[in-house]
Parts: C-alpha cells; sequence; structure tokens
C-alpha cells in the first residue's frame, strides 16, 4: 500500500499508518499490526523501545525502518489499542497504553503529576474510549470505570458516549442492575446526561429479567423438583465425560 502511495505521488503519514494497523486489526491479522506499529516506534525515539524489553520484542519482529517517514502519533497509538482489544489482549492493552502515556488505569495524583515530565503522548477521548470499550466488552466493569475516573482527572470530561460503550444490550443483559448503578454514578460525578437509547437499553433488559423470573417461578409451581432437575443438569454440562466429537 505504502509502495503504491510513493509511485502516485502521495507521501504516507502517520495517519497511513494508523488506517493501516486498523485494516489489519479488522481483518484478524494481529502480526501485520504489531509490526505496523513498530514501524512507528522505531522512526520515534522518544519512546524508548528496545528490542530486548518485555513489550518491545512483540512488536521488534521483522521490523524495517522506513527512514523517518512514520512516527508514533496517539491516532497511530489508539488503533494499536484498538486491535489489542478486539483480540482480547486486555493485559498487552494496558501495559502498552502505561508505557506510551506514563499512565496507569489507576494512577494516584502523584503519578499525575509526575506524568507532566514523562515524554510520551497524551492521551485524548479516543484513547480512553477505546480502553472503556474493550474493558466493558470483556465485563472488567471495574476497569472501565477506573478509566472514565482517569480520562476526568486528565482533563478530559465524561460524556454521553462514554456511559453508551459501557452500557449496551450485550452488558445489560448480563447485570442490568450494575449498569444502572454505573449509569448513576456518571450522571451524578461526572453530570453525564443519561441518554433515552441507555434508558430503553436498561428498561428493555429488566423486563426480560423479569419475565425470565416469572417463567422459572411459574415452571417451578408446576414442576417443584424443576430447579433442582436444572441444577442436576447444569451439573453434567460441567462434567468432564468425553464427547462425542472427542
Amino acid at each position: 500500500v505504502v509502495r503504491e502511495m510513493r509511485e502516485r505521488g502521495v507521501q504516507p503519514s502517520t495517519w497511513t499508518q494508523a488506517y493501516l494497523i486498523r485494516l489489519y486489526g479488522e481483518t484478524g491479522d494481529l502480526e501485520s499490526a504489531r509490526r505496523e506499529f513498530a514501524r512507528a516506534c522505531r522512526n520515534s525515539p522518544w519512546t524508548g523501545v528496545a528490542e530486548t524489553d518485555s513489550i518491545g520484542t512483540k512488536y521488534w519482529q521483522e521490523k524495517t525502518d522506513d527512514h523517518g517517514v512514520y512516527g508514533l502519533g496517539i491516532g497511530t497509538l489508539n488503533e494499536m489499542l484498538g486491535v489489542l482489544g478486539r483480540n482480547g489482549l486486555m493485559s498487552e492493552m494496558r501495559d502498552l497504553f502505561m508505557r506510551f502515556t506514563g499512565l496507569s488505569i489507576e494512577a494516584t495524583d502523584g503519578e499525575l503529576q509526575a506524568r507532566a515530565q514523562h515524554a510520551g503522548l497524551r492521551p485524548n477521548a479516543h484513547t480512553f474510549h477505546e480502553l472503556i470499550h474493550w474493558h466493558a466488552t470483556y465485563w472488567d466493569m471495574d476497569t472501565a470505570v477506573n478509566t472514565v475516573r482517569l480520562m476526568s482527572k486528565c482533563g478530559i470530561r465524561p460524556v454521553p458516549k462514554t456511559l453508551k460503550l459501557i452500557v449496551t444490550p450485550q452488558t445489560a443483559e448480563r447485570d442490568v442492575e450494575t449498569c444502572a448503578q454505573i449509569a448513576i454514578l456518571l450522571r451524578e460525578e461526572y453530570g453525564v446526561q443519561v441518554s433515552q437509547s441507555v434508558v430503553r437499553i436498561i428498561e428493555t433488559a429488566r423486563e426480560k429479567a423479569e419475565e425470565m423470573e416469572e417463567q422459572i417461578k411459574s415452571a417451578e409451581s408446576q414442576n417443584p423438583t424443576f430447579l433442582q432437575t436444572l441444577s442436576d443438569l447444569t451439573g453434567l454440562s460441567g462434567s468432564t465425560t468425553p464427547s462425542k466429537d472427542s
């Protein structure tokens, strides 16, 4: 892609690199995304990423220098965070965020003050939203909420979109009360307006939960051994008996 751009007289930039990382991520090519990110690291001396350190080794295989055309911008980092989140690599995602911004998700006030001396990237709303979205998707609500707190401490105000990344039909169906409590928390602590779409998601999830509860009660009244049978079936599903495909 980059070669063809040059042949057509178009100069690649950090945004070219960011979109290539996204493309590789969306097509499931994690290693190519890492290699593209390595180019940015290589052409940004301030990153201090060495070939031998714990994070750098994942990003330096088959690296190529592009003679300073590329550099590491916040957009490039955001796309790499998104790729890691899409692949469920949450620990690596947090490590990368901390390495290149100088911030941990649970940063203290002292760490935030020290951050002023860090030569790295300054996270923007997109950076925090990537972290919030993927942690909520994988049901790490504590980290998602802590990221909202860090976002606010960094001077970036949470907005209705921030809440929508946490309260989705999937997360609300999993635990509607937790989602409702987070919505109240963001409204009361950060003044986030709870949109009608979030309200509908919570109401729909509650209705489904109540309907399920009624169905269980009805089944139990018709068959007193229903819950015991359900428990027995659950136990069987967790057994170590080999399946047909074994």
